[in-house]
C-alpha cells in the first residue's frame, strides 16, 4: 500500500467531515401515484427477444444525481442499457434495435425519443434513438422494432445525456421497481445505491448480460433476421481427397521391414551380426546415386528399415550407429570412411565366420529428392568420415527501431485461418505519439479480416483504417490524452485466411511520429505464409486444437474474479486468480471481452482474441480500490460506508486492504483513488 501523504490525510479529514451530509433529502420529492403493478407477463425488456444486453447504470438514491432525475427511485426510476460493454462513440449501431416493451400507442415522438401509452396509466419512454420506424398514433405490438440506439457521433442523442457511449435510456411509469420485465425483478438497495436484477434465483448486476425471454404472453411479431456476416472460428475440415501432383520430399528417416536381397557372392570369415539402429541428425540433400568406398571394416548392427521400396542389388544394406561426415558437396558422390568394425546379424552366403566388434554411428540422414537405387558392395572402413553441415549464419543484431510482422501458423490449409501480429520494437526513450502502418500481401492467396488495435499506445487509443482492398490496407494509431507508445509491444493484429495454394509475403511498414511534427520511416521485417491444398497423410491422426489459453496477472489486495464474455454478453468462462494475481483459463478460440473484478474495487476490462492451440497473455493490471457500493465510481457514498461501519468487519467490500477491520487505513486507500470511475482499460 502507498504511504498516506499529508494531502491524503487532508482529504480523509474532509471526507469524514462530510459524512453526515451525504444522506439525501427526500422531503422535496413528489409522492408517486398509487397504481397496481401491471401483469407479470405484460412487459419485456426494450430490445429484441432472445438477445442479451447489459445495464451500465440504474436507480439512484439522490447521492449521484439530483433528486428530480428520472433515475431517482422516488421519481419512478430509469435504467441505461447497452448491447455490450465498452460502447464507443461512432461505432456501428445499425443492428442494435430497440423494441416496444409491451403493446400500446405512440403518444410522443422527437428526433431522438418515443413514448408509448400501454393503458391503465402505464407508459414507457425510449431515449437516444435513431432511425425511428413509427409515428405518433401508431399502434405497436410487443417486441416491434421502434428504432436503433444513436451512435452519438453522426446520430445525435437527446439533450441531457450524461455518457459518451451509445445507449438506451429506458423509463417506465409510474414506477419500474414493481414491474416485471421478461420475468426479471428489479432490486434496489437504497443504502448502497446498487441496482440488481433477479430471475429464477439468478441475480446479476451492472455490466452483466440480461437475457430478454418473456415468461409468457405471446409471440414476438417481428422475427429477428441476422444481418451481419457470421464469423467461423473453427478450422475447416476437408472431406475431399487432395490430388498431389508434386514429388514429395521425405525429410525423416525411412523405416521398413524389407529383408535385403543379397545377389553378390562374398566369402566372409566371421559371423555377420546386425545390432543397432542407424541414427541420423543432419539432412544433406542427395540427388544422385552413389556408392561409398571405404578401406576399413564397417559394423552393421541392424536390418535396414524403409518406408519406400528400395531396390537392393548388393549383398546387404549396411546401417550403422557411428558418425559419418561428408566433406564433399551432397549432390556429388560422397566417400565415407570409418574406423569401426562391422558386426552383421544377417547370414549372407559365407564359408567362414568373420567377427566384427566396433559399432560405427551414422548421424546424418540423406534426403533424396528422387528415389535412389543403391548399388552398395561389400566394403570395410578404417577411418571416421565426417559430414560437413552448412554453418548457421550469425544473426544480425538490430539496434534501431523496427516493425516486425509475424504470422501463426506459417503454413495454412486452404480455408484455414491464422493470426498475424504486428509489433513495434526498440522504441526510443521519448516514445511515439502516433504511427501509420501500410500492410501489403497477395490478395489472391489470402484474405484479411478482423483488424484489431492493441494497447501499445495506452488506454483508449484513436485509430483509423483504410481498406483492406487490392492486397493492402493502412491503419493509423495515436495515443489519446497524452498517451504514447513507450516500450516494445504489439500494435495491432489481424486474421488471414488461405484462399489458394501458394506463398505470399506479408509486410507492414511503419512511419512514426514523436509528436514534434512529421513522420519518419523505420526498418520493417516481413513474414512469409505458405498456403497448401492438402495435408500430408500420416499413420498417426492429426489432432486439431479446439481450445486456446488466456493468461495474465491482476493486482489487488483481494481475490480477483476473471470472466470472459461472448459477443452476445453471455459468460464463456470464469476463474479466480492465484494469491499473486496470476490466472490461466482455457476456452475455444474466438473473440471475447475479459473482465476482472474484486470486492470493493473498480473493474478492468478489455477485448481479447484467442486462436486455438495458442496461449495469449493480457498485460498486468492493478485494480483501483474504493468502489464499495459497486456503482463504478469512488465517491462520498463509499466513504460514508466506511464511516458508518468503522472498526467493524462487514461489509467486507469496505475492508479495502483485507486486514479484517474497517478503519482509517481503508479510508486512506479510498482517498488515493477518490473520484475515479468506470472500468479500467485492460
Amino acid at each position: 500500500m502507498k504511504p498516506i501523504t499529508s494531502n491524503h490525510l487532508f482529504r480523509i479529514v474532509v471526507l469524514l467531515a462530510l459524512l453526515i451530509s451525504f444522506a439525501p433529502d427526500s422531503g422535496t420529492v413528489k409522492a408517486l401515484p398509487l397504481l397496481a403493478p401491471p401483469p407479470v407477463d405484460m412487459f419485456q425488456w426494450p430490445w429484441e427477444q432472445g438477445l442479451s444486453w447489459v445495464a451500465f447504470d440504474g436507480f439512484d438514491n439522490g447521492i449521484r444525481r439530483p433528486q428530480t432525475s428520472p433515475h431517482n427511485y422516488q421519481m419512478g426510476g430509469a435504467i441505461d442499457f447497452a448491447p455490450h460493454n465498452n460502447m464507443v462513440m461512432g461505432e456501428d449501431t445499425s443492428n442494435f434495435w430497440v423494441t416496444a416493451a409491451a403493446a400500446g400507442t405512440i403518444t410522443a415522438k422527437s428526433s431522438c425519443h418515443l413514448i408509448i401509452d400501454h393503458g391503465n396509466g402505464w407508459t414507457t419512454q425510449y431515449w437516444h434513438l435513431a432511425n425511428i420506424q413509427v409515428n405518433i398514433g401508431a399502434v405497436v405490438s410487443r417486441n416491434q422494432r421502434l428504432g436503433v440506439i444513436a451512435d452519438n457521433k453522426t446520430q445525435k442523442v437527446c439533450s441531457g445525456n450524461e455518457f459518451p457511449g451509445p445507449h438506451l435510456h429506458f423509463v417506465m411509469r409510474p414506477k419500474m421497481i414493481e414491474t416485471i420485465f421478461s420475468g426479471w425483478k428489479i432490486n434496489f438497495n437504497i443504502q448502497t445505491n446498487v441496482t440488481t436484477f433477479t430471475k429464477n434465483g439468478q441475480t446479476v448486476g451492472r455490466n452483466q448480460p440480461i437475457l430478454n425471454v418473456p415468461i409468457s404472453g405471446g409471440t414476438p411479431t417481428n422475427t429477428p433476421v441476422p444481418t451481419g456476416t457470421p464469423v467461423f472460428t473453427s478450422t475447416p475440415i476437408s472431406t475431399n481427397t487432395p490430388l498431389v501432383s508434386a514429388t514429395p520430399v521425405f525429410t525423416s528417416t525411412s523405416t521398413s521391414t524389407i529383408t535385403p536381397i543379397f545377389t553378390n557372392t562374398t566369402t566372409p570369415t566371421g559371423t555377420f551380426v546386425f545390432t543397432n539402429t542407424p541414427v541420423f541428425t543432419n539432412t544433406p540433400v542427395i540427388t544422385d546415386t552413389f556408392t561409398p568406398t571405404a578401406t576399413g571394416t564397417l559394423v552393421f548392427t541392424n536390418t535396414p528399415v524403409f518406408t519406400n521400396t528400395p531396390l537392393i542389388t548388393d549383398t546387404f544394406t549396411p546401417t550403422a550407429t557411428e558418425t559419418l561426415a561428408f566433406t564433399n558437396t551432397p549432390s556429388s558422390t560422397p566417400v565415407p570412411t570409418d574406423t569401426a568394425t562391422a558386426i552383421l546379424t544377417n547370414t549372407p552366403v559365407a564359408s567362414d565366420t568373420p567377427v566384427f566388434t566396433n559399432t560405427p554411428v551414422i548421424t546424418d540422414t540423406p534426403i533424396a529428392s528422387n528415389t535412389p537405387v543403391p548399388t552398395i558392395s561389400t566394403f570395410t572402413a578404417t577411418s571416421t568420415s565426417v559430414f560437413t553441415s552448412t554453418p548457421t549464419a550469425t544473426p544480425t543484431i538490430i539496434t534501431g527501431p523496427y516493425v516486425l510482422t509475424s504470422a501463426n501458423p506459417l503454413n495454412l490449409n486452404v480455408g484455414q485461418f491464422g493470426l498475424v501480429t504486428v509489433s513495434l520494437n526498440n522504441i526510443p526513450v521519448d516514445g511515439y505519439t502516433s504511427t501509420e502502418f501500410t500492410c501489403t500481401y497477395n490478395s489472391t492467396l489470402i484474405d484479411v479480416s478482423n483488424i484489431a488495435v492493441a494497447g501499445l499506445f495506452g488506454a483508449d487509443p484513436v485509430s483509423g483504417i483504410l481498406g483492406p482492398q487490392n492486397g493492402s490496407f493502412i491503419i493509423a494509431i495515436a495515443g489519446s490524452n497524452g498517451n504514447r507508445a513507450m516500450g516494445s509491444g504489439t500494435a495491432f493484429t489481424f486474421n488471414v485466411q488461405g484462399l489458394q495454394v501458394g506463398q505470399t509475403a506479408i509486410e507492414c511498414t511503419a512511419r512514426v511520429s514523436n509528436g514534434l511534427g512529421g513522420l519518419q520511416g523505420i526498418l520493417s521485417i516481413p513474414t512469409n505464409v505458405t498456403i497448401v491444398g492438402f495435408v500430408t497423410p500420416s499413420a498417426v491422426p492429426t489432432v486439431v486444437p479446439t481450445t486456446a489459453t488466456l493468461t495474465g496477472q491482476v493486482l489487488a489486495s483481494k481475490p480477483v474474479t476473471i470472466t470472459l464474455y461472448n459477443p452476445d454478453n453471455s459468460i464463456a468462462a470464469t476463474t479466480t486468480s492465484n494469491p499473486d494475481g496470476t490466472f490461466s483459463m482455457t476456452v475455444p478460440g474466438g473473440t471475447y471481452t475479459a473482465v476482472a473484478t474484486a470486492d470493493g474495487f473498480l473493474s478492468a476490462q478489455g477485448p481479447v482474441t484467442l486462436v486455438n492451440g495458442n496461449t495469449s497473455s493480457k498485460p498486468v493490471v492493478s485494480l483501483l480500490a474504493g468502489d464499495i457500493d459497486g456503482n463504478s465510481i469512488i465517491n462520498q457514498l463509499d466513504a460514508l460506508t466506511i464511516g458508518m461501519n468503522y472498526n467493524n468487519t462487514i461489509p467486507t467490500a469496505a475492508d479495502l486492504n483485507n486486514d479484517g477491520v474497517i478503519n482509517v487505513l481503508d479510508l486512506g486507500i479510498l482517498a488515493q483513488n477518490y473520484g475515479a470511475s468506470g472500468a479500467l482499460a485492460w
